[in-house]
């Protein structure tokens, strides 16, 4: 499997380094041959994200390198959340 660049929209500055933070995964859309999920990133307790973004998780065949269906296992765990 590949993942593609993902987007970050980041809606407010970072106070510190380390800094606690809750992160929420969104399923946006399952397709035939790919899976693309947001993300939020908020800080510890906030109810508003301090930043988010989406990324794309392809299936691809190791040897041809072409897309392939998304695995049964992975479409059945998924597909209560679509």
């Amino acid at each position: 499997s590949t993942l593609f660049p993902y987007t970050t929209l980041f809606r407010s500055p970072y106070r510190s380094f380390p800094e606690r933070i809750e992160v929420g995964l969104a399923l946006e859309r399952l397709g035939r041959t790919s899976i693309v999920y947001r993300i939020g990133i908020f800080r510890e307790g906030d109810r508003d994200a301090a930043a988010v973004g989406r990324f794309v998780h392809v299936y691809v065949d190791a040897s041809s390198r072409r897309p392939v269906p998304v695995p049964d296992i992975i479409r059945a765990a998924l597909e209560p959340l679509s």
